[in-house]
């Protein structure tokens, strides 16, 4: 499941249980700091989503599902395949950078200091200090940004 779609889902999950009347105020609390948890992780996406205009771009195919994602497929010349591809590297680079189990270890956290130890991590891994000297979050950087360093073209060619 790419990471949008687990971030959705552990939304809703979390409103059926705040939904819910056998829930206690102390159980509700808990769910809503879980809820914004998971927005602080949403909100990060956002900023790398307007990072530029092909971000924006990569963005909007990896959102894409279905129909929408043929018509993508079609416009930029690229089989739909090479797009489910595309959008599973995007996703694992994503992960990467900001915890590979983290929509899940919020959404499984028993307890405020579970949750508050997994949010630290995140905040850490996402932290500009880190970014700064993550592999990875460069080369997304530059992937994002379109720009090539001459060792970088130099590689492609």
């Amino acid at each position: 499941m790419l990471l949008w779609k687990e971030i959705y889902a552990a939304v809703d999950t979390i409103r059926e249980k705040l939904n819910s009347t056998q829930l206690s105020n102390e159980d509700r609390q808990f769910e809503r700091k879980k809820l914004h948890a998971l927005l602080e992780t949403y909100q990060f996406l956002c900023i790398i989503e307007n990072f530029s205009e092909k971000s924006k771009d990569k963005f909007l195919i990896w959102g894409s599902e279905g129909k929408k994602r043929k018509e993508i497929a079609d416009r930029l010349g690229m089989s739909v395949d090479a797009i489910r591809a595309s959008n599973n590297r995007f996703d694992n680079k994503l992960r990467m950078i900001i915890g590979v189990d983290i929509i899940r270890s919020i959404l499984n956290s028993s307890s405020e200091e579970a949750l508050e130890q997994t949010m630290e991590q995140f905040r850490h891994n996402t932290s500009p200090e880190n970014l700064s000297n993550n592999e990875v979050f460069r080369k997304l950087s530059i992937e994002l940004s379109g720009k090539l360093t001459p060792n970088q073209r130099n590689e492609r060619a």
